[in-house]
């Protein structure tokens, strides 16, 4: 029961890191290349 719950908890937390990591680099680019937004044609 106790490890059932624990590795939910992991896997939860590994997701939200994943994730802040993941804004992190895209918004570390974005920022890069904001100088020449993308443009849609």
């Amino acid at each position: 029961m106790k490890s059932e719950y624990l590795c939910r908890f992991g896997r939860t937390h590994l997701h939200i890191f994943l994730f802040l990591v993941l804004g992190f680099c895209v918004s570390a680019e974005r920022h890069h290349h904001g100088q020449q937004p993308e443009r849609i044609s």
